[in-house]
């Protein structure tokens, strides 16, 4: 068990408390970090899905010579 210190009277509580004992001040809820990673992964993982997915056809339409060339090129 980890004694912290309460953030309203200062007083040290456990982590195990729902509230502090000295002043009922309850516990801030912390941001679950696995929950944030997770999600960073699963977006960074759509984005680079997308983005070779995006270069598949571009690369494909350009070895059919469907892609238009560009303004001034012969």
């Amino acid at each position: 068990m980890t004694m912290v210190i309460c953030r309203e009277c200062k007083a040290q509580i456990s982590t195990l408390a729902a509230a502090c004992l000295h002043c009922g001040a309850t516990k801030r809820k912390t941001a679950n970090t696995t929950s944030v990673a997770i999600a960073f992964l699963g977006i960074t993982l759509l984005a680079n899905t997308w983005m070779l997915w995006r270069l598949y056809d571009i690369e494909s339409r350009m070895a059919q010579g469907v892609v238009a060339q560009g303004h001034g090129s012969p």
